[in-house]
């Protein structure tokens, strides 16, 4: 479906800033263009009338957006052939606020993360990793820190200002704060106040219910742990306290190995693959008997996925779960005042920022 997430490059025509923007700023490789925003199909409660959009141009691909929620901006990375920098743009108007200076790896990574209330991107290449201060101001702006690492696969970002690098020795975990690398062996998914945590660790306490040895999927908050347990149609998931590893909530659906559970903004609502928890309340919802697969979660406790390959939204309220028509795109990341969509499909396509209706 179309807004199905995958770490796609988008590389099409031009930049545009469109209906709520102002003309902006230009960057280097970027066209400002004041033009009418594209009405993509999108939920109720989202103006696809206004916003504004971003598309790639011959030299510049635009991927990996991602919400610095605290700063009030949206982060690309633009991927040049040989080089990458960030691009901050207000959340609502789409103005560039920063850029970033250009680094000499073009497959670098984008992430944000926050730690006492600071918010840092980062990008991560195959050789180095660069870390700044997510509310800069300015062209080119350089890193606060470029240090090495031991090589790149694959990369998660808690948002405790953690980072997962896995490369082929191991899990280098990068505190974005001080700059500091550490190492650990292949099966580490996490980093809590209580340190690293392997994915099938012994020591974590069983849900009620739940049969066999637990495989850890990690933490998007730094704070807790989600894990799985018992094979795919018996399959309970949980949420756990993760220094203490208490069980916080648990909920039995059918569900494939592994997920990858994300946060809303403002850090109430989890998911994971089928799975929904509302963590102020703690409470689970299984949403897999409708084969759905989640995508992203608003602050509201709406939830968006796919059902097989129709689009979705089930509410963490109620439970239930409606089917939405097949043109419509669901959101892939959704801040408090606007949803991106678009944002990472097999490419082509623009990345769709509209406001709430």
């Amino acid at each position: 479906m179309a807004g199905r997430r995958v770490a796609a490059v988008l590389a099409v025509a031009a930049v545009m800033l469109v209906a709520c923007g102002s003309g902006g700023d230009q960057e280097a490789g970027e066209t400002t263009v004041p033009a009418t925003v594209s009405q993509a199909q999108v939920p109720s409660g989202f103006d696809n009338g206004k916003g504004w959009s971003v598309e790639g141009t011959e030299t510049t691909a635009y991927a990996f957006p991602s919400l610095a929620p605290q700063a009030g901006l949206i982060l690309l990375l633009a991927n040049e052939n040989d080089s990458a920098h960030i691009v901050a743009r207000e959340t609502k108007t789409g103005a560039t606020r920063w850029t970033g200076a250009a680094v000499p790896e073009p497959d670098a990574r984008l992430f944000v993360t926050s730690e006492n209330g600071k918010e840092y991107a980062v990008l991560v290449g195959q050789r180095h990793a660069y870390v700044y201060d997510a509310a800069s101001t300015g062209d080119s702006v350089a890193a606060q820190r470029d240090f090495a690492i031991p090589g790149r696969n694959d990369v998660t970002a808690q948002g405790d200002g953690h980072l997962l690098i896995d490369y082929a020795g191991g899990v280098a975990v990068l505190d974005a704060a001080s700059g500091q690398v550490t190492r650990y062996g292949p099966k580490v998914v996490a980093v809590t106040a209580k340190g690293p945590v392997e994915r099938d660790d012994p020591a974590l306490p069983a849900p009620a219910g739940a049969t066999g040895a637990a495989q850890v999927l990690g933490s998007p908050d730094g704070k807790t742990l989600v894990a799985q347990w018992g094979s795919a149609a018996d399959r309970v998931w949980s949420v756990h306290d993760g220094t203490s590893g208490q069980v916080l909530a648990s909920v039995t659906c059918r569900g494939e190995d592994g997920a990858t559970p994300s946060v809303s903004v403002g850090g109430r609502y989890l998911i994971a693959g089928p799975v929904a928890f509302d963590l102020q309340a703690r409470k689970g919802f299984c949403f897999g008997d409708k084969g759905t697969d989640l995508i992203s979660a608003d602050p509201d406790g709406t939830v968006y996925g796919a059902n097989d390959t129709e689009p979705v939204t089930a509410s963490t309220v109620t439970g239930s779960v409606s089917q939405l028509d097949e043109d419509e795109r669901v959101p892939d990341l959704i801040a408090a005042d606007v949803a991106l969509f678009g944002t990472a499909t097999d490419g082509g396509e623009a990345i769709l920022v509209y406001p709430r209706s």
